[in-house]
């Protein structure tokens, strides 16, 4: 199993709304202990959607989850 550990930035504007902007991927594989990090530089994330959400309002919980699938398919 391989596991990723996304480089987030996490804005709040003046309305109160987040947006999360990815900057890159750690991804370690524990069969092989390497770990391999990724920057949205690469001409993979071109062809993925985007690296930044949408704007949206923050939840009362105070806490938010991300989702990355990575240029492998595999979600982190």
């Amino acid at each position: 199993m391989v596991f990723g550990e996304p480089d987030l930035e996490l804005r709040t504007f003046h309305d109160g709304k987040l947006q999360v902007e990815l900057h890159g991927l750690d991804v370690y594989d524990p069969t092989t202990g390497e770990i391999r990090s990724s920057s949205t530089d690469e001409d993979a994330w071109s062809t993925l959607y985007s690296t930044v959400s949408r704007p949206f309002e923050a939840p009362s919980t105070g806490k938010i989850a991300v989702k990355v699938i990575n240029h492998y398919g595999t979600r982190c």
